[in-house]
């Protein structure tokens, strides 16, 4: 996303919305999660609240698959 400020949440807000007129299809802004990398905790919460998304933590799950962990642990991949 860029720079960590509320004009490029506006922007990505934006830009989820003229892609939902423009395909027919909908975002569920409530499934999605906003992760921030050496960002303070402040402005991930003002972003996420443009976003109208909750905040993320890592690791995360994506697709059923564990991301943010070291793979190479046998631990990591016990069901």
């Amino acid at each position: 996303m860029g720079e960590a400020n509320m004009e490029n949440a506006w922007t990505m807000r934006r830009i989820l919305k003229i892609m939902e007129l423009i395909s027919g299809l909908n975002v569920n802004l409530e499934k999605c999660s906003l992760l921030g990398v050496n960002v303070n905790v402040r402005k991930l919460e003002e972003m996420s609240e443009i976003l109208g998304c909750k905040i993320g933590n890592r690791p995360f799950s994506y697709l059923g698959i564990n991301v943010g962990i070291h793979h190479k642990r046998a631990s990591e991949w016990s069901c």
